[in-house]
């Protein structure tokens, strides 16, 4: 049986074709939201808007369905935004 150098060890091991898990995404609504993924059972708290969680991916997608509700008052400004989107960062 012949050795087996690092790198043939190493490509074995992991697949350049696997994905991370989760999902970075970065709340945009200027509040505070402790919210529970229904798949994972997870609870995930963003501190105002630009704060930024992983988040699993099957949480994920259900989060970024998630808009503000309609307009409530006159004069109140953009209903129906999403909540969240992919952070790039």
């Amino acid at each position: 049986m012949a050795k087996r150098s690092a790198s043939e060890w190493n490509s074995s091991i992991i697949s350049e074709s696997e994905e991370p898990d989760t999902i970075r995404l970065v709340l945009l609504q200027n509040m505070k939201l402790i919210i529970t993924g229904s798949y994972t059972g997870k609870t995930y708290i963003f501190d105002g808007a630009g704060s930024i969680q992983d988040v699993d991916k099957l949480d994920a997608e259900e989060f970024l369905k998630r808009r503000s509700p309609k307009e409530c008052c006159p004069g109140s400004v953009g209903g129906n935004r999403p909540y969240f989107e992919i952070s790039e960062v």
